[in-house]
């Protein structure tokens, strides 16, 4: 398979799927991997708009937007990432926040009825590298949304500044008065695979004198994966899962994580550490099992969050964490080892910067009724905004025998439209609603079609 951030994606995606976990877990997981948009309870579904209606307001919309850009070519520059059809539907905002060196511009802004995208630029004036192109924004927020998301799309190493795309979930913004503040950022980012020594069994264990065990009931964050995790998820569902009651002096993995203690309990390894709470509120140490030859084993495994924990933007920090890696019953002892995968950041870059302004009218969308069993629910309508692609429906999916709605949009030119998050919602009553982003905003006149489980919507012009 080619590694590419599409690809990437869809394996979080797919990974996700196969855990059990908490959801403020998994809240925190998506947040950290991948830019999502969580959807606004659904609504009831609008009358679709007259075909003569939506061509009016699209060319007006379009001659206004164009209009806008023209005033300020030198935003066209900066977001040379976008055509210049895509840029014809953003609105112009340009208005900046500085504090410490850093400096926050908010380049351009577009809604539609369910999400915000907001572009915009970030540059350290300073000169001093805390600007690259793994920046994440870990507190962040578009006022108005429920949740924001960011990516990095350009980075200008000469100057330091990370041109990024905030996605936030939200009901339709047109005319409102709308805030986007950033109160700190990460840089530096470095994935380490099997960064620890390769321990054995005994080794690890042996680190630490012999732990009590307890039993706390409730945790405050789990989770559990892997292709049979069923047992682990019962223990944990069921509050009979044991943790350790470390005894020993800690022993430092890193500068930022110690261990406190290392058992072996009814077949399973349990490793407990504590992070510090500077860097160790972000940064990563995922143990894992090994064969003799440091080959990787993909096992089963949970973690449980225990301690009080505490809350940095899309971060939460426990206290401390155990990892739970239930032993292969077929492998010997012998050829097994401990390792750990590590995810760090060089530095946290903390402030508070904030720009205010107007949100546009959102643009019109091109609408088709239609009626697509998919197995439980049907697919009564698709709509295309210059962001993405809504299908809405009723109905109750079922995960064996709902066939897989996810859109494909065919442009005029034959080529297919490529999405960055999708999300599906529900209200309880039977409405269901999904939304899929494009990467780059796509001109709504430029969709040929969509078509939803192999059958083709034409579009309203």
């Amino acid at each position: 398979m080619r590694i590419n951030e599409e690809n990437v994606r869809r394996a979080i995606d797919r990974g996700l799927s196969q855990l059990s976990m908490t959801e403020e877990r998994k809240r925190v997981i998506l947040a950290q991997c991948r830019p999502s948009v969580a959807l606004a309870p659904t609504r009831a579904r609008r009358a679709l708009r007259r075909v003569a209606a939506v061509a009016a307001a699209f060319a007006v919309m379009v001659a206004a937007a164009a209009g806008a850009m023209a005033a300020s070519p030198g935003l066209a520059e900066r977001l040379d990432m976008l055509s210049r059809q895509a840029l014809a539907f953003l609105y112009p905002v340009e208005q900046a926040a500085e504090a410490d060196g850093i400096r926050m511009e908010v380049l351009a802004a577009m809604n539609d009825e369910d999400v915000a995208v907001v572009y915009m630029s970030l540059q350290d004036t300073a000169g001093s590298g805390r600007v690259s192109d793994s920046v994440t924004l870990s507190d962040v927020e578009i006022s108005g949304a429920s949740f924001t998301s960011s990516e990095v799309v350009q980075l200008d190493p000469a100057t330091d500044t990370a041109i990024l795309r905030l996605t936030g979930s939200c009901g339709e913004l047109s005319g409102q008065r709308v805030s986007v503040t950033l109160r700190g950022f990460l840089s530096g980012e470095q994935c380490i695979p099997l960064a620890g020594p390769g321990w054995t069994l005994d080794e690890v264990t042996g680190m630490m004198p012999e732990s009590p065990l307890e039993y706390p009931g409730e945790f405050s964050g789990w989770m559990a994966t892997g292709a049979d995790h069923d047992a682990l998820n019962s223990q944990l569902e069921s509050g009979s899962m044991p943790v350790l009651k470390p005894q020993g002096e800690p022993v430092a993995l890193t500068d930022w994580c110690e261990l406190l203690a290392a058992d072996e309990v009814d077949g399973a390894l349990h490793l407990q550490t504590r992070p510090d709470t500077d860097m160790g509120r972000f940064d990563r140490l995922d143990f894992v099992l090994t064969n003799a030859t440091g080959e990787r084993l993909h096992l089963p495994y949970a973690q449980v969050d225990l301690g009080e924990q505490t809350r940095t933007g899309i971060y939460t920090h426990s206290e401390r964490q155990e990892t739970i890696l239930p032993l292969p019953p077929e492998t010997d002892r012998e050829d097994l080892r401990v390792n750990y995968d590590l995810l760090t950041y060089e530095q946290y870059v903390e402030g508070c910067w904030s720009v205010s302004f107007c949100m546009e009218d959102a643009p019109a969308q091109r609408s088709a009724a239609c009626a697509i069993e998919m197995g439980g629910w049907t697919v009564e309508e698709v709509s295309v905004t210059p962001l993405g692609v809504t299908v809405r429906g009723r109905g109750e999916m079922f995960p064996s025998s709902s066939l897989d709605a996810s859109p494909e949009v065919v442009l005029r030119d034959g080529s297919t439209a490529a999405f960055n998050a999708s999300s599906t919602s529900t209200d309880g009553e039977n409405n269901i609603e999904m939304k899929s982003l494009f990467v780059v905003p796509i001109p709504p006149q430029d969709v040929a079609y969509v078509r939803i489980a192999g059958q083709t919507i034409e579009l309203g012009e």
